[in-house]
């Protein structure tokens, strides 16, 4: 069995008005879990545009894709990695290692859960967000579908209050 972990970040600065520096929140699919976690769609859909590529094969996030978003006041630099598996030839490998490097540094973490597996051993302190709830309804504070938008304002207003309390 393939381990798979897919990384999705989201590098944040404090409130632009106090600081220019940059903190790391990072949003992984939960080890073991298939790629197909939704993390390139979770970044476009936080971005209200396609900006990562989507797709059903694994691998496709090589390099990191990144945008900013604004949320409070907070200006959010959202990254997209290459996933945390096996990789089948270097340069993929390279974009591993690349994102398991951003995700080391990350002083906020978000796993990501789907329908298959909604209740994940994750690390102490870490949160989950449970994507594809429009294909299983499911209910839970950071419930959010991706495809339908559904939960979005959740997760953001969610982001918005892990910054402030730093």
């Amino acid at each position: 069995v393939e381990s798979v972990t897919r990384e999705f970040n989201v590098t944040t600065a404090t409130d632009l008005s106090k600081s220019e520096e940059f903190q790391d929140i990072v949003i992984r699919n939960v080890n073991g879990m298939p790629v197909r976690m939704g993390d390139a769609g979770l970044f476009n859909a936080l971005l209200r545009r396609e900006r990562s590529i989507v797709s059903d094969r694994p691998g496709t996030t090589r390099d990191f894709v990144e945008s900013f978003i604004e949320l409070g006041g907070f200006r959010m630099k959202l990254i997209d990695t290459a996933g945390l598996r096996t990789a089948d030839e270097s340069i993929e490998a390279q974009g591993i290692t690349m994102g398991a490097e951003a995700a080391a540094s990350a002083e906020i973490v978000l796993y990501l859960t789907t329908p298959e597996d909604r209740s994940p051993e994750h690390p102490e302190g870490s949160h989950l967000v449970h994507n594809k709830r429009d294909l299983d309804q499911y209910q839970a504070p950071l419930a959010v579908s991706a495809s339908t938008g559904d939960g979005l304002s959740a997760l953001e207003a969610f982001l918005e209050s892990e910054l402030r309390a730093r």
